[in-house]
């Protein structure tokens, strides 16, 4: 393939990507225990970005695995559904 072609491709993956990234729909994800907090709150990791989400259906371990759902791609509406472990 040529550099051109190659280009063009690229071009066309970050566009497609960027849309994705804006679209409102749900979405689940999913991420780490990293930090236990207080009042039910824990400190999430994602892909690499910390978040700081409340769950109160049971106590969650340090280092667990939990689906976390992202209403209509909006992040700061983010909730743990449940843990995986």
């Amino acid at each position: 393939m040529t550099n051109i072609k190659q280009e063009i491709l690229n071009t066309i993956n970050i566009i497609a990507d960027q849309k994705i990234n804006n679209l409102k729909f749900d979405k689940t994800v999913k991420g780490t225990v990293k930090e236990i907090l207080e009042n039910n709150y824990y400190t999430i990791n994602i892909s690499g970005t910390d978040y700081k989400l409340k769950y109160s259906k049971e106590r969650l371990k340090m280092y667990s695995s939990v689906y976390v759902l992202i209403p209509n791609n909006d992040y700061k509406n983010m909730f743990i559904l449940c843990s995986c472990d």
